[in-house]
């Protein structure tokens, strides 16, 4: 017994470390990841069938109900449909005393998995933990409920025996597995996000540019020292200054003091002027004739 749960704990394991890697991949496919998602929670839940714990001959108990409902939540009806339809079949071949209440733990598990999501989704709720360990504990009430179908009351010894287990251990299975799902698609919204907030600045950049480098008068920034920025071509242009770094250090405009493009005798005036605009907090009007 104690082989055979730890086997379905390895299962689970594996379960999340592919899924996230499945989440990633095909985060924009929303199609083939809910196959991938679907082939993948079925591969594990007939896994946990293959090691199962027996409790009487036809009757036995793996993890399924923990798998199929996560899987409803994370994947979504297409791969809760895959995942059950997988098990369900599984399970009726295996035959047996248990097995119409095995296949109705497989659809229950699922459809209240994907119930939930729905739900959730149509109220525009983020799952949290509570939520998660609530749908955990429905789906093991049902999963008990379902027990008490079996012919001859041969499932009444399993509730007595499983109850615990199914109560106290599974629920917080399903609501762990359920947050490293949300947690991984909460992480990849944030990238593409981010993502698409960079590339509308970088537009933006480029347009503000675009249009700063096509004005016919000079513009320019500097910082409270009178230390040059940036500016427009036209600045370049009639200074005879690269904006950039270039190759001849003393073309670069950042390297070039004020007195090397007005004259000595005009520097002061006009490094005074923008101190004096700062500390107005206004615009400071100036006219001046420039000799070049």
């Amino acid at each position: 017994m104690l082989i055979n749960l730890i086997n379905n704990i390895a299962f689970l394991v594996a379960l999340v470390a592919i899924g996230l890697i499945v989440l990633k991949r095909f985060h924009h496919d929303a199609l083939n990841r809910q196959v991938l998602l679907g082939l993948l929670f079925g591969g594990v839940a007939l896994l946990g069938m293959l090691n199962p714990v027996t409790f009487a001959p036809g009757l036995i108990f793996d993890g399924r109900s923990i798998v199929l409902s996560v899987a409803g939540v994370a994947g979504g009806v297409g791969a809760a449909a895959i995942a059950a339809g997988m098990a369900a079949i599984y399970r009726y071949q295996l035959g047996g005393i248990g097995a119409t209440v095995g296949v109705m733990v497989v659809l229950v598990s699922a459809v209240l998995g994907v119930l939930a999501r729905q739900w959730w989704s149509q109220r525009k709720i983020t799952p949290s933990s509570l939520h998660y360990l609530a749908l955990g504990v429905l789906v093991q009430l049902a999963q008990l409920a379902a027990f008490t179908q079996v012919p001859e009351r041969a499932g009444y010894p399993f509730i007595e025996q499983a109850w615990w287990v199914l109560l106290l251990a599974y629920p917080p299975a399903t609501m762990l597995l359920c947050l490293i799902f949300r947690d991984q698609e909460q992480r990849l919204e944030q990238q593409q996000a981010l993502q698409a907030a960079q590339e509308a600045a970088m537009r933006e950049r480029s347009m503000l540019r675009t249009l700063i480098d096509t004005l016919p008068d000079l513009v320019w920034l500097k910082d409270p020292k009178g230390v040059y920025l940036a500016c427009n071509h036209r600045f370049e242009q009639f200074f005879g200054a690269s904006e950039k770094l270039s190759a001849r250090p003393t073309m670069t405009l950042s390297t070039r003091p004020w007195p090397t493009f007005s004259g000595t005798r005009t520097a002061p005036p006009w490094k005074e002027a923008p101190r004096r605009s700062m500390k107005r907090k206004s615009p400071l009007p100036k006219t001046a004739t420039m000799n070049c």
